[in-house]
């Protein structure tokens, strides 16, 4: 009986260790920009996923070519700011974390190794005052189309503001894309930066080629991107051979092209767009080309009560929908859904009835 049961216990912490061993993660808290690049080195080739939380603050770049993440294996990343200084509470807002290049560098890039599998989620962060620099966007980079990589990736409820993308090869802001892995940019804004010269703020690449390997952008809000290049898109440019599902967002530059749809597999569902730059797929519907009426163009990306992109939304679009809007409030109200990353919130009930 005595080996019976000691045969049991030996099975059972044999079994305990080989889960362990393939279920290896790491979760660090970082609240300077030193131990941020720090950690983020490390994620690269410490041998597992990993999960950055970062403390609520300003994270200055000052070396490099922004912070730099570059992975070789098939482990996933998770980065995420709003925490408190002890990383064990989350106020999901974007304006509260703030990383920023100091208008010299980029302010992030993510590589990942031809032929990997990891997946990459970044969240709840401002990208800000990032600058174009050895071809790298000026704001957010994630694996470039010829890079292999294949994970999945998501883009979700970021601020992108005030960078200045200037550079005849590479001038995006934002590059988004991974080669046969599903792409969700969902309840993002990006505002108020330069694009000179170059296709556009944001630039989402869909590699896969066969399906359900796809590509989504749902309720983000672009407003104010400028470019000095006249027949180029300001503000969102889609590209690659997956199936695009973008649903209700509000694209709003004034440009002569504020959409530029390289995709021959492209559907929109209720988006506010300025200018498509080409004629929308069969099967696109819901679309409206009229002012937004943000609160402020320049200064409040709001909505009015007015607005016709208020309660207009797919609340079940492709991709799905957040559950919270960019300022981490509710983001389906009474099961309607506003278009855009901010949704109208209901005053009656905003203030405890007040």
């Amino acid at each position: 009986m005595k080996s019976f049961q000691r045969f049991v216990c030996c099975t059972f912490a044999a079994l305990i260790l080989g889960i362990s061993s393939h279920a290896r993660a790491a979760v660090v808290c970082v609240n300077n920009a030193a131990d941020l690049q720090t950690n983020l080195t490390t994620a690269g080739s410490n041998g597992q996923s990993n999960t950055i939380k970062i403390v609520a603050g300003t994270y200055l770049q000052s070396s490099g070519n922004g912070f730099s993440y570059s992975q070789t294996g098939n482990f996933n990343l998770t980065i995420e700011g709003g925490f408190d200084g002890t990383c064990s509470m989350q106020t999901p807002k974007a304006v509260l974390t703030k990383l920023d290049g100091q208008s010299q560098l980029p302010v992030m890039v993510i590589s990942n190794a031809a032929g990997t599998t990891g997946n990459v989620t970044i969240r709840y962060l401002t990208f800000q005052n990032g600058r174009v620099l050895n071809a790298y966007p000026a704001g957010l980079s994630v694996s470039p189309f010829s890079s292999g990589w294949s994970g999945d990736l998501r883009v979700e409820n970021c601020l992108f503001r005030d960078n200045l993308a200037s550079n005849p090869t590479n001038a995006y802001v934002v590059y988004a894309g991974s080669n046969s892995g599903n792409v969700y940019f969902l309840d993002n804004a990006i505002v108020d930066n330069i694009v000179s010269p170059g296709f556009g703020a944001v630039l989402i690449y869909g590699g896969g080629t066969t399906l359900p390997y796809s590509a989504f952008a749902n309720n983000n809000t672009f407003a104010n991107n400028t470019t000095t290049d006249s027949h180029t898109a300001a503000g969102l440019v889609l590209s690659g051979s997956a199936a695009f599902s973008l649903a209700n967002n509000i694209v709003w530059d004034g440009s002569l092209s504020d959409m530029n749809n390289f995709s021959t597999n492209a559907v929109f569902l209720n988006n506010d767009i300025d200018s498509f730059g080409q004629t929308p797929l069969t099967g696109s519907t819901g679309n409206i080309n009229l002012d937004p009426l943000f609160i402020d163009y320049f200064n409040n990306r709001h909505v009015q009560d007015a607005s016709p992109t208020h309660n207009s939304g797919d609340p079940s679009p492709p991709g799905t929908v957040r559950s919270i809007d960019l300022d981490g409030n509710p983001r389906t109200i009474n099961g309607l859904i506003d278009m855009g990353a901010y949704e109208l919130q209901d005053v009656i009930f905003a203030n405890g009835f007040e």
